[in-house]
C-alpha cells in the first residue's frame, strides 16, 4: 500500500510537473492539479482504447489483496 501511495506521489510531483505549478491561489492550485490528472487520464484511456503499447514496467495492479494471516 505504502508504494502505491509513493508511486501517486511521485507521479503527481515529477511527471505532472506540479512542484513547479505557479499559482498563487488554493484554488489555482486545484484547478491545476485537476486539469493535469484529467489529461493523464485520457491519455491513458486513449492509449488503451487504441491499444498502443506502454512503457509502464510495473505488474499490474490486481483488485485481490494477499490475505496476512
Amino acid at each position: 500500500m505504502r508504494q502505491r501511495i509513493e508511486a501517486i506521489i511521485w507521479t503527481l510531483t515529477n511527471q505532472l510537473g506540479l512542484e513547479r505549478h505557479n499559482v498563487r491561489t488554493t484554488d489555482g492550485l486545484w484547478a491545476r492539479i485537476s486539469q493535469r490528472i484529467l489529461a493523464l487520464n485520457a491519455a491513458i484511456w486513449h492509449n488503451w482504447q487504441t491499444g498502443a503499447p506502454t512503457n509502464d514496467h510495473s505488474p499490474p495492479l490486481t483488485t485481490d489483496e494477499p490475505s496476512h494471516q
